[in-house]
């Protein structure tokens, strides 16, 4: 079951999600101001602040504020296509909006960065890019996160994270502050197939888990 995942965080304080997503933010912006930043540390970045599976971020994503044919986004969120894991083909080319938790000028810089440092993934087989990326995201992961996480836990929470933080926060998103039941929100916001009852409880239980 996916709820076992969560075993390491059971019975801690709750995370202080106010202190994570400033401190993704601020290492975005330093990451951004090197000359060679580690692409796991801008995917880590970017998959807590807008919530991206590490392959997207990595290979198939886009960002844009407004895409043509389309309006200009709303209040902290952006458009973004090249879903993965979804049901057909397995990828999703269509716009959509989604919430951020960083001003989305910075999430379009981050990934842009990423195809610039990266450029080879795109396009790449994904297991080839998740065997390369793998290699190194837990190091990285323990190293930023570790203040905030026991050290056992991994970074596939930091999609449960954001989700979880952008309920709090629903009332910032006008198209999302409507959503009460929370397993709608996550469906909404991940990209997930409603009546998923397990991947629903799976991210609900994150729920009690932040502040």
């Amino acid at each position: 079951m996916r709820s076992q995942r969560f075993k390491a965080l059971s019975g801690r304080k709750k995370l202080d999600s106010e202190a994570m997503i400033d401190f993704a933010t601020t290492e975005l912006h330093r990451l951004l101001s090197t000359d060679k930043p580690s692409y796991n540390r801008l995917q880590l970045c970017l998959t807590l602040l807008s919530g991206r599976r590490p392959s997207e971020i990595l290979s198939s994503g886009d960002f844009a504020v407004a895409p043509p044919g389309l309006p200009p986004a709303l209040n902290q969120m952006v458009y973004f296509r090249g879903q993965l894991k979804t049901k057909g083909d397995g990828r999703r080319d269509e716009w959509y909006l989604i919430p951020l938790l960083c001003p989305p000028d910075l999430a379009i810089a981050g990934l842009g960065k990423v195809r610039q440092i990266r450029p080879d993934f795109v396009g790449m087989d994904l297991k080839k890019i998740n065997r390369i990326a793998s290699a190194t995201r837990a190091a990285s992961f323990q190293s930023m996160f570790r203040k905030f996480m026991p050290s056992r836990t991994r970074s596939y929470v930091l999609r449960a994270a954001y989700a979880a933080f952008c309920y709090r926060r629903r009332s910032l998103f006008p198209p999302l502050e409507n959503f009460h039941d929370e397993s709608v929100l996550y469906s909404q916001v991940l990209g997930h197939s409603l009546g998923d009852a397990d991947t629903a409880a799976f991210y609900r239980q994150f729920l009690d888990l932040v502040d």
